[in-house]
Order: C-alpha cells, then sequence, then structure tokens
C-alpha cells in the first residue's frame, strides 16, 4: 500500500522538503476556474484517484471510490479513461512530472512509484489474453 505520497521538491527547495503530492492535484483541480471543461474534470478525477490510492492502496482503488471521491458519475470516468489502472498510469506521470523527471529521487520516491507501478503491472498481466500478447 502506497502510504503518505508526500515527495520531496525539485531544486528550489532543500531535498529534506517534502509536499503532499495529493494535496497538490487537489488544490490544481480547485484552481483552474476559466479553462476547459474536459481539463477541470480530468484534474479532479486524478485528485480524487490520487486520494483514494493514499488511502486503500492500489488493490483498493476503484473506480466506483474514484467517481465518489470526485463527485461524478461513473459514466464520466469512463469518458476519461477505460478503468482504473489508465488512471493510475496517469497519476504515475503527473507524479513524474511533478517531480521533473529527475534521477535523483530520493529512495523514499523511488519507493512509492515502484509500488504503483508494480501494481498497474500486476493488473495488466492479470488481464493478459491467453495466448501471452496484447493487442
Amino acid at each position: 500500500m502506497v502510504t503518505g505520497m508526500k515527495i520531496a521538491t525539485g531544486e528550489s527547495r532543500p531535498e529534506s522538503a517534502a509536499f503532499d503530492f495529493v494535496e497538490l492535484l487537489e488544490k490544481r483541480a480547485a484552481t483552474m476556474r476559466g479553462r476547459p471543461k474536459r481539463v477541470r474534470t480530468r484534474a479532479r478525477l486524478l485528485a480524487a484517484a490520487a486520494a483514494e490510492l493514499r488511502a486503500r492502496g492500489y488493490g483498493g482503488l476503484t473506480v466506483d471510490g474514484i467517481c465518489a471521491a470526485a463527485d461524478m458519475a461513473r459514466g464520466t470516468f469512463y469518458l476519461y479513461y477505460t478503468d482504473r489502472t489508465k488512471i493510475a498510469v496517469a497519476m504515475t506521470k503527473a507524479f513524474i512530472a511533478v517531480r521533473g523527471g529527475q534521477g535523483a529521487a530520493s529512495a523514499a520516491i523511488r519507493e512509492q512509484v515502484e509500488k504503483l507501478t508494480a501494481g498497474v503491472v500486476t493488473a495488466l498481466l492479470r488481464r493478459q489474453p491467453a495466448g501471452g500478447t496484447f493487442h
């Protein structure tokens, strides 16, 4: 289970300074007034998914939980993502983007990303067709 999801900031702050990734996504979603509705909705879904991931881990991450946290209909979720794996991948990309793609990420950050990635890979392998290849 990913706990905390606190990450160290980049070059502008000391490595010991940390911020809450979930809080960052929630603030970003809340301050998007004037942006296209599609952008605001996607941001709300990402923030809700990050909060659900922190609270329940990847194994407990559900589309229904994300929708409830975002206060959105299940159909809205499916307009943006096909399943929980796709939104987990989007969160991982956002996480890496926030870090600036820096190779000098702390061990704690690498561990959190590895846990999330492992959960996504496990989910994908469970869905792999009998022939062993994806189309």
